[in-house]
């Protein structure tokens, strides 16, 4: 309940509520781990990018390569 209520109180850094992509790519980010999530979120009131880059890219040695791309739609897996 305690990451539901970050996810819930997120903010970019104008105020706005962050888009699904961006709350996604700060629970990757977080690896399942609260205080990086609550870092994750914090981020977002700095440079959103920051988090998108957290969770949606790896880097292999300077290059950062995208591994995911967490604007689509979560697929259900039956």
């Amino acid at each position: 309940m305690e990451a539901l209520s970050l996810l819930e109180a997120a903010k970019l850094h104008d105020g706005t509520t962050p888009d699904v992509r961006i709350l996604r790519c700060a629970l990757v980010a977080s690896g399942g781990e609260l205080l990086e999530l609550a870092r994750q979120i914090d981020q977002l009131k700095c440079d959103y990018r920051d988090v998108i880059l957290a969770g949606e890219y790896e880097f292999r040695g300077k290059e950062a390569v995208r591994v995911r791309d967490l604007s689509e739609p979560l697929r259900s897996e039956v």
